[in-house]
């Protein structure tokens, strides 16, 4: 199949997902804001040490349930990636797949938090939890810095299209571990970055799919 034949059937379905990708983007940027404005200016219902800080049980149920359907949400943008023609290199298409099927890993983690929103961080009982976001995360980038080097080589995409999804990939290892450290205002303020980066692959996937860009 050539890059023109693929383009033409993928082309509904790309535009579809850089929609469904950047829809997901905002609601994963403002949930993070959400979060910190319930922790900077609101009166948090829980301690820090809680699992659900800022929010309490119900509030926690709802945030995870945003954060899976974010999670869904760019996972359509993944396939979307895999199947088109901006990732014809084996690297992109290969390092596409492993990025979504960390990033279902990481959805249902998404849920399976919500069991653990009375849980005290120093207990250690979200152990297996954390293990599981935080490997899940590691693969999401690595599988996007790998499609981001095939979409790079495939030059499908130019100008910026052409180093979004390596720069999404990358940014999880520059910016978003290295903020976590900083703790949960932090955390917060990383993922929400993250989530541009993101809003960036969805509108390359709505407007860059179905032509070759010029150089």
């Amino acid at each position: 199949m050539t890059a023109l034949t693929a383009s033409r059937t993928t082309v509904p379905f790309a535009r579809v997902a850089g929609v469904t990708t950047i829809a997901a983007a905002v609601v994963g940027f403002l949930g993070a804001l959400w979060l910190l404005g319930v922790a900077m200016l609101g009166t948090p219902a829980v301690s820090p040490d809680t699992f659900s800080y800022p929010l309490d049980v119900a509030g926690n149920a709802v945030a995870q349930v945003l954060f899976f359907l974010n999670h869904v949400g760019l996972a359509v943008g993944l396939v979307a990636l895999a199947r088109g023609p901006a990732a014809t290199r084996a690297p992109g298409r290969v390092g596409a797949w492993i990025a979504l099927a960390s990033m279902v890993v990481l959805a249902i983690c998404e849920l399976w938090a919500i069991s653990y929103a009375d849980a005290t961080l120093s207990s250690g009982a979200t152990g297996a939890l954390d293990s599981w976001y935080g490997l899940g995360s590691i693969v999401v980038g690595a599988g996007l810095v790998v499609a981001g080097i095939g979409v790079a080589r495939t030059r499908y995409w130019a100008g910026w299209r052409r180093w979004i999804v390596l720069v999404t990939g990358a940014s999880l290892f520059v910016v978003v571990v290295p903020g976590l450290a900083f703790g949960f205002i932090g955390g917060r303020v990383v993922l929400a970055a993250w989530m541009i980066a993101w809003a960036g692959v969805g509108l390359a996937l709505l407007t860059g799919v179905g032509r070759r860009d010029s150089a």
